[in-house]
Formats: structure tokens, C-alpha cells, sequence
């Protein structure tokens, strides 16, 4: 996809912390939280593009593809980015970024989707985060947040 003018990738606090989960064990290898709603969207919401927002390992952006969707995905952590779909990544259809500041022009996608990734945002960046998933989504949003802890040191507490 890319974008119509400059972009200057501007990591933030949370960067080091992401590559790490990702790269180190935090999340399952090839996890992908927002799978399990995309046959649904793909058989009930018309769309032909979509963004991935926070796309992690970039699974969901793999299986629209699969399914003839035009897929993009950005994700904060590049380290997961080369090391889970590196084919993608160069291709383009992942790229590094910040959900604060979108490389997108205004309207880009039918689709914009973000699968439990809000929840992880400082508050004071909340709004931009999702000023932004607004401004490049033509159509729909389909936004998910997770209410259990994810990982492997929380997950045994949550019933």
C-alpha cells in the first residue's frame, strides 16, 4: 500500500517491551488473536482492503490474503515483523509503525481492524490511537479488547 507522502517511523516507550514478548516467548509462535472472528467478517462485512492494525506476526493479514482480500498490516515491534513473516515484510504488506501516527492517506481502507491491541495503549495516547484508525478507514472498524491477561504469566489467573 504505502503511503502518499513522508513518514518518519517514530517508535515509542513501548517498542523494547514488544519486541521482546513477541521474540522471546511472550506470545505463541503464529498466535493471532483476531483469527477467530475473520471468517465471519470475510463472509458478512463487504469490504475488498484492510488494515491490520498492530498486526503482530501479521497471521490475520496472511489469512486475508488467503481469502483474496487486499491486506496490510503495522505493527509497533519490527523484531516480530522480521522474524515471524519476513516474506510479508518484504513484500510490503507488513511494515513497522505506530498506531499514533498512520503512513496512510485519509480513507485508504474499507476495513480498518485492530484485535486486541487498544488495551495495551497509554492512556494519553488513546484518543490519537484511535483518531487515527478512524481517519484511514473508509468504511468499517472492527475493534476488539481483550479483558483477560494474555500472557503466560497472567494467564493461569483468569478463568
Amino acid at each position: 500500500m504505502g503511503s502518499e507522502f513522508r513518514y518518519i517511523y517514530k517508535t515509542n516507550a513501548y517498542q523494547a517491551l514488544y519486541d521482546q514478548t513477541w521474540t522471546k516467548g511472550g506470545y505463541p509462535a503464529q498466535s493471532c488473536w483476531g483469527c477467530r472472528f475473520a471468517t465471519d467478517i470475510v463472509n458478512k462485512v463487504p469490504f475488498n482492503n484492510m488494515l491490520d492494525a498492530g498486526t503482530g506476526n501479521g497471521a490475520l493479514v496472511r489469512m486475508m490474503r488467503s481469502h483474496g482480500k487486499s491486506a496490510w498490516g503495522i505493527e509497533l515491534s519490527k523484531a516480530v515483523l522480521e522474524q515471524e513473516c519476513p516474506d510479508m515484510l518484504k513484500a510490503g504488506f507488513v511494515e513497522p509503525g505506530v498506531l499514533t501516527n498512520l503512513p496512510f492517506a485519509d480513507n485508504s481502507f474499507d476495513l480498518v481492524w485492530s484485535s486486541d491491541v487498544l488495551e495495551h495503549i497509554h492512556p494519553e495516547e488513546a484518543e490519537k490511537a484511535v483518531s487515527e484508525l478512524v481517519r484511514v478507514s473508509r468504511r468499517f472498524l472492527v475493534l476488539t479488547i481483550s479483558l483477560k491477561g494474555h500472557t503466560k504469566a497472567t494467564a493461569a489467573n483468569n478463568n
